[in-house]
């Protein structure tokens, strides 16, 4: 029989509202037992404070169970200890309300304590993150206001909504100038991350934002990032609407021009949070091929001289080609005194600044690798010239390879793998995740080895050179693999395909050597924010009055899709495995996020290298003594190569494994040297470590 006790309550200390006169019986559960726990109320006085105690289990630990900011409860699993640890009366009344309390006692009003402003500011804060129409909003403060006629009745005063602000109309169009001085204010952790800063560095991308599909109104937004000493969220800096692109480039960039050159000539951005001036410059302007023509007033991409790091004079194959790979590259000063005047269209409002319009241009890998290159490669194989397309039966197997790695895609890819036939419909992560990890894997025995060879040497490059551990030792070789991929790109699919596109990878390397890793300058997380500025339009009528308002009650901003560094530990349990040795005091987590990575023992984020090992996590364990965290995993015993050309794989960190180990072993969470996506292959898989930056 299940062992029954009573314990009281001192409701003089825990609070009179919710605890006089009541009792609590208590019938207690042994761990191995089915016994249900059973709580029942007698109005009996109390004067002792809770706790109650099983002799037969003194000598066990317990573990404490915090329930918000009220009382503690600590229980032993295994034993009968209960208590209720000590806790200020204000935060027992807050959090822990007993129905049977009588709702006329009008004592429970007197000690209450609402904070208006702090509902408003919180209510304010979730309409904003949650993203609430205020329509919707408006409803929801009609009914709160019957209970709190304090709050305000619109939502846009709740919300602080800006209705004082000058829209211009320029170049064919509106545009609103919020400035790069507001922007980096903006920025939630400026304060924090400029304390010992010197500069400043800003990313700018220009681009065009299609707003419907039956209308062509359009924004032309130019955004903002600090990529130095940290890289932070995006902002916007200046909103063109209009029904096409600014009709003019100087009048589009005028106010920022203008804004920038003060900046400069002031000596820097004011932080209005610390009161310090810090020095400000621009790193790159990151723009896609149109837009970069357009803001540079030069030749557009397919034109002859369209090329923007070489002054090559392009061919004529049904479309302008550039078959060459070691032209005489740009630039700076020679772009300023516009030597090359057929690559001109006029001159650059840019060029006021201290930017270099050839260096400080970068060709975007999202645009240039994976949505115009790697694209085009699937195209050709499905859907290109007869003498390039795979059969319909290979199409199909490749399909269903790309199917089996969807159960070990890391949780870091915001895209699980899709069919070869629906690759016109792919993203850029997509195409991303099949250049870099999966495309090497399900297109090994589909391809001819000349084309399976061609597309590994278009691999290894990407993957180096997204790499901040391999870009330094590589660079200069995959200058060289992109090289001879253009070159070999003739003989394969046609002279007529050497499209800028495809000649663009030839001033990869350099680009790359300058600013980073591919993704560290990127459009990646400018894409994300125009994907959010798009959804904040819910009209077809004054479309840039509705993006003032809301970036006002800040439901714009937010961060760009990317893991946090903060290490977290996830839920406990008990399933097991653990070692027998240490079964009674290490606590067992579903989860360790760790490095901006995410741990678990499931089939996609179990895959790690610890040191020259390889294998699977089962379990995460933590000893509450020391607060060291392990895993424990399988080791794989065999690893090999998966390809020797271009390199060794291994070289790289890939590797082909097989045969897990049946023994647990155990190492440090410090230990780990990298998470690896885990790609069926065969009967075996191959392991690439995640080297890209997740933006």
């Amino acid at each position: 029989m299940p062992k029954k006790r009573t314990f009281e309550l001192d409701f003089e200390k825990y609070g009179r509202t919710h605890f006089e006169n009541d009792t609590v019986d208590v019938t207690d559960i042994d761990s191995d037992s089915n016994h249900s726990h059973q709580l029942s109320l007698q109005n009996e006085s109390a004067a002792a404070p809770v706790s109650f105690h099983n002799s037969e289990n003194d000598g066990q630990l317990t573990r404490p169970i915090e329930c918000g900011d009220g009382p503690t409860f600590d229980i032993d699993p295994l034993g009968d200890k209960f208590s209720v640890g000590d806790t200020s009366s204000s935060d027992i009344s807050d959090d822990y309300y007993s129905p049977s309390a009588s709702c006329s006692d009008e004592s429970d009003h007197d000690d209450f304590d609402f904070d208006t402003q702090k509902l408003s500011s919180d209510l304010a804060n979730w309409a904003a993150v949650a993203q609430i129409p205020q329509s919707k909003l408006r409803g929801l403060m009609s009914v709160l206001r019957k209970y709190h006629p304090e709050l305000p009745k619109d939502p846009r005063t709740l919300l602080q909504t800006v209705t004082d602000y000058e829209i211009t109309n320029i170049a064919g169009g509106e545009y609103y100038h919020f400035g790069v001085a507001d922007g980096i204010n903006r920025i939630s952790e400026i304060c924090i991350a400029t304390k010992d800063a010197t500069r400043i560095n800003l990313q700018i991308n220009i681009d065009g934002l299609p707003l419907f599909k039956s209308s062509k109104t359009q924004f032309w937004p130019i955004l903002g990032r600090i990529s130095m000493p940290f890289e932070s969220e995006t902002f916007i800096i200046g909103l063109y609407c209009g029904e096409s692109k600014p009709h003019s480039v100087q009048h589009y960039l005028t106010q920022f021009v203008s804004e920038m050159k003060g900046l400069e000539e002031s000596g820097g951005v004011m932080i209005k949070s610390t009161n310090d001036l810090i020095p400000i410059s621009i790193a790159c302007f990151i723009c896609d091929a149109p837009a970069r023509a357009f803001v540079k007033q030069t030749k557009p991409h397919n034109a002859y001289y369209g090329c923007d790091k070489c002054v090559q004079k392009g061919d004529w194959s049904n479309k302008v080609i550039f078959p060459e790979t070691d032209s005489p590259l740009r630039t700076d000063s020679a772009f300023k005194n516009m030597v090359q005047k057929e690559h001109h269209n006029n001159k650059s409002p840019i060029s006021e600044l201290s930017v270099g319009l050839v260096s400080q241009f970068p060709l975007d890998p999202m645009h240039l690798v994976h949505l115009g290159v790697v694209k085009r490669l699937i195209w050709s194989w499905t859907k290109g010239p007869i003498r390039c397309r795979i059969s319909a039966n290979m199409r199909r197997q490749i399909s269903d390879c790309l199917l089996s790695c969807r159960p070990f895609v890391p949780r870091e890819f915001p895209r699980k793998c899709r069919p070869l036939s629906e690759f016109e419909r792919w993203k850029a992560t997509e195409l991303r995740q099949f250049i870099i990890y999966s495309g090497p894997v399900v297109l090994k025995g589909k391809l001819s080895d000349d084309v399976y060879l061609h597309f590994l040497l278009l691999s290894v490059s990407i993957y180096c050179l997204s790499s901040s551990l391999y870009l330094p030792t590589y660079c200069d070789y995959v200058k060289e693999l992109l090289d001879t991929f253009v070159k070999m790109w003739a003989g394969l699919y046609g002279r007529d395909m050497l499209v800028y596109n495809v000649h663009g990878l030839t001033h990869l390397a350099a680009d790359a050597k300058k600013f980073g890793p591919l993704d560290s300058y990127s459009a990646f997380p400018f894409e994300s924010f125009l994907g959010r500025l798009k959804k904040v339009v819910r009209k077809p009528h004054r479309c840039l009055p509705q993006v003032i308002r809301r970036l006002s009650e800040n439901k714009i901003g937010g961060k760009d899709e990317k893991k946090s560094n903060d290490f977290c530990l996830g839920p406990e349990h008990t399933d097991g495995p653990i070692l027998l040795a240490h079964k009674r005091h290490l606590t067992q987590h579903r989860y360790v996020q760790f490095n901006g990575l995410y741990f678990s023992a499931k089939d996609s984020d179990s895959c790690i290298q610890i040191g020259s090992r390889y294998g699977l996590i089962r379990n995460i364990i933590q000893d509450p003594q020391n607060l060291t965290v392990m895993v424990m995993f399988q080791q794989f015993m065999r690893v090999d190569n998966f390809f020797q050309r271009p390199l060794d794989s291994s070289d790289l960190g890939i590797v082909k494994v097989s045969r897990l180990s049946d023994t647990l072993k155990a190492e440090k969470l410090s230990e780990i040297v990298c998470k690896l996506y885990r790609i069926p292959y065969k009967e075996s898989f191959v392991l690439v470590p995640l080297v890209h930056q997740f933006c």
